[in-house]
């Protein structure tokens, strides 16, 4: 248990850390609230496949530069992410915390020849605390310990402008290093993003 609160004090100090950075100087500074679903699978088990569908749902944070086609983003948030087998008899829940940050660009200002000003492309890195796994086998559902406490992930997207204050996305993440020495988190995330000033 103490090793679990030694790294919550680390993921909030990343948070607050990026947060500072993220407000420091800001041009204009805005948030609001996420909500979507994931899609995930994990390389490393039998199971082949995005089979396992789960919530996904926070709050973030961005900095926009008014005269630059670029910014950054931090999102807290919580995800749903694990693997299934096809025939739905086999299905593994791990409840995540996930600490995102985000550099989002317009590739209209470096690729001339892309019109649209409503798509954004996302690079970035979660860190990610788990809260629970579980494993349903048959119907039987069992508490299971094959995933770390924390997890890192390389993560990359597209968002596109709905309208003001709304934003549909689609966003990938993939893990650095592997969980129990075997297994990487490989999640899909689909979110809709709604800003409290536009």
């Amino acid at each position: 248990m103490e090793k679990f609160q030694v790294q919550l004090i680390r993921i909030l100090t990343v948070s607050i850390f990026t947060f500072h950075c993220l407000s420091a100087s800001t041009q204009s500074f805005c948030g609001g609230l996420i909500g979507g679903f994931t899609t995930s699978q994990v390389d490393g088990d039998e199971h082949s496949g995005f089979h396992r569908i789960g919530l996904y749902g926070g709050f973030h944070v961005e900095r926009i530069h008014e005269r630059n086609p670029w910014s950054h983003s931090f999102e807290l948030s919580f995800a749903q992410k694990g693997a299934a087998s096809s025939n739905r008899n086999f299905k593994t829940t791990i409840g995540y915390i996930d600490a995102t940050y985000l550099f989002a660009i317009y590739p209209k200002a470096v690729v001339k020849s892309i019109q649209s000003e409503n798509i954004r492309l996302k690079a970035g890195a979660t860190m990610s605390a788990k809260v629970y796994e579980n494993i349903l086998f048959d119907d039987v559902k069992l508490t299971s310990k094959d995933f770390n406490r924390l997890d890192f992930q390389l993560c990359g997207g597209i968002d596109y402008k709905l309208l003001d204050s709304w934003l549909i996305e689609a966003r990938t993440s993939y893990s650095l290093i592997a969980n129990n020495q075997q297994y990487y988190n490989w999640t899909v995330y689909f979110a809709l993003r709604w800003y409290f000033i536009s």
